[in-house]
């Protein structure tokens, strides 16, 4: 944890939290690449949550580049389900240095119980693109997810059509 990622790595740009606040609570989480290719799977960041089957969650992330470079890097996103399964998102950091880019996931569920999060940076660990991490979040949708609204328009019709044979 840090409040500049130049504390960390002195080839670091210095910038603020992705709130921009120059006080308060400031602090960002400073994640030095992976090379999954080798199979280190080794995240900067694990928590697991009780989910409810059926129900959309929105996982965001603000992901910032702390060094300038030429070289691509990004964050990867893993999402395992109690049995194994899951998927993984990656997304490219594709802003300047010490710029901010909001990386989200959805994830519905099929069943409840409890998942595992974890974050990986992604990239050549040669190549010196540390990343920053800010305000990990993880909340239940509001906007029923598509197959929800199609259910319960078939379920209108249906009501319609009863009622109508019935006159």
């Amino acid at each position: 944890m840090t409040t500049d990622p130049s504390l960390v790595n002195p080839s670091a740009v210095s910038f603020l939290d992705h709130t921009g606040n120059a006080t308060g609570p400031r602090n960002m989480l400073y994640a030095m690449p992976v090379d999954i290719s080798q199979g280190t799977t080794s995240p900067v960041w694990h928590q697991q949550v009780t989910l409810v089957g059926g129900t959309a969650y929105d996982w965001n992330v603000w992901v910032a580049k702390t060094v300038n470079t030429p070289y691509a890097s990004g964050v990867g996103l893993r999402f395992l389900t109690p049995t194994g399964g899951g998927a993984d998102r990656f997304f490219g950091v594709n802003v300047p240095s010490g710029q901010w880019q909001l990386a989200t996931v959805r994830i519905t569920p099929t069943n409840s119980g409890t998942f595992d999060l974890y974050i990986n940076a992604i990239g050549d660990p040669e190549a010196t693109h540390d990343l920053a991490l800010d305000d990990i979040s993880f909340t239940a949708t509001s906007a029923p997810e598509p197959a929800t609204m199609a259910a319960l328009a078939l379920g209108a019709g249906l009501i319609v059509r009863r009622r109508a044979r019935k006159k």
